[in-house]
C-alpha cells in the first residue's frame, strides 16, 4: 500500500470525496456533506485533503478531510467539517497522514488552532486526538445534531467532546514533530483518581453503575467502554446509561477546570484522563 495525500481543489476530486461518504455512511444522510456544499466551503477559504492508495491504477480514493476556516475567541482557527477513511483502509495511519498535512497547510497561513468533535465514549478517537496528536478537550456538547437518533447507536444521543488542537504549541510540536509521548504518560497511577464504578457482566462487557460525587485530586480517570459498538449491539440500555451518567460527570469536571489530555488503556479497560490545570500551562508542558 502506497498512500499519497493530495490537496483537493477540483470538482472531480471533490466528487470522489463525496463518493467515499456515500459508501461509508451507511445511508445516513445526516453524516454526508453534499457536493455543492463542499465546493462552497473551498470557495469560502476552506481546505480539503484526499488520501489515495497508489497501489491501484488509477489511484484509489480511500479517505478525506475537510476544514472550514474561521475565527474563534479572537484567533484564527479552522474547524473540521468532515473526516473519513474507508473501512477497509482503517488502522493504517491514514488519518494521521491527513491530519499532519492539514496542520502543515494551516501553519503556512498563520492559523494556530484546529477544532473538531469526538464521541465521549470512543476510545479510538480519544487515543488518536490526545495521545497521537497532543490535542486537548475542554467542553462537552450535548445533542450536537438534532434528530440524530437514527445516526448514532439507534437511539444514543449524539454528544461530542470539543477537541482543540493548538498546532504550533510546545505540546503539539513535542508530540508530532519530535515523536515524543505526551506529558501525561509520566503521571503515575498512584496520582490517578478513578471517578467511575463499573461492573463486568457474564458477556465480558463492563457496565457503568456509578460515578463520583466529588473529585479530590488533580488527575481524574473516567472509564468508557472498551468497544462501544459491541456494547450498543449487546445492551443498548446500558450504552444509554453510560452516555447519560458520564455526560454529567464530564461536564462537572470541565466546570472545575479539568482538561481532557489523554487516554489510558490498562488491564483490558479504557479511561479518559483529565487533569486540573490551565490551558496555557497544558500547552507549554512537555515533560
Amino acid at each position: 500500500m502506497r498512500i499519497a495525500i493530495r490537496r483537493l481543489d477540483t470538482c472531480g476530486a471533490l466528487d470522489a470525496l463525496a463518493g467515499i461518504q456515500r459508501s461509508e455512511s451507511h445511508n445516513h444522510s445526516e453524516e454526508q456533506v453534499p457536493l455543492s456544499f463542499l465546493v462552497l466551503i473551498l470557495k469560502a477559504g476552506g481546505v480539503a485533503f484526499g488520501a489515495y492508495d497508489e497501489a491501484h491504477e488509477p489511484a484509489l480514493p480511500v479517505g478525506f478531510l475537510l476544514d472550514l476556516a474561521g475565527h474563534r475567541q479572537e484567533r484564527r482557527s479552522a474547524y473540521t467539517v468532515s473526516h473519513m477513511v474507508r473501512a477497509d483502509h482503517r488502522n493504517r495511519g491514514i488519518g494521521y497522514l491527513l491530519r499532519t498535512a492539514e496542520r502543515e497547510s494551516w501553519l503556512e497561513v498563520g492559523v494556530g488552532w484546529i477544532s473538531w468533535g469526538i464521541d465521549p465514549l470512543s476510545g479510538i478517537d480519544a487515543h488518536f486526538a490526545f495521545n497521537k496528536l497532543g490535542a486537548l478537550g475542554a467542553v462537552y456538547e450535548r445533542h450536537v445534531l438534532p434528530g440524530s437518533v437514527r445516526v448514532e447507536g439507534h437511539g444514543l444521543a449524539f454528544d461530542r467532546i470539543g477537541v482543540e488542537w493548538s498546532i504550533d504549541s510546545p505540546r503539539v510540536r513535542t508530540v508530532v514533530d519530535d515523536g515524543r509521548l505526551p506529558a501525561h504518560y509520566g503521571i503515575g497511577l498512584d496520582r490517578m483518581e478513578v471517578t467511575t464504578e463499573t461492573r463486568a457482566g457474564r458477556d465480558g462487557l463492563r457496565r457503568l453503575v456509578g460515578t463520583a460525587s466529588k473529585v479530590q485530586g488533580d488527575v481524574a480517570l473516567v472509564e468508557i467502554p472498551v468497544d462501544l459498538g459491541r456494547l450498543l449491539q449487546a445492551d443498548l440500555p446500558a450504552a444509554r446509561t453510560w452516555r447519560i451518567r458520564s455526560r454529567d460527570l464530564l461536564e462537572d469536571l470541565f466546570k472545575n477546570r479539568f482538561l481532557l489530555s489523554g487516554f489510558v488503556h490498562e488491564g483490558g479497560r479504557s479511561f479518559l484522563l483529565l487533569e486540573r490545570m490551565e490551558r496555557d500551562a497544558a500547552l507549554r508542558r512537555v515533560e
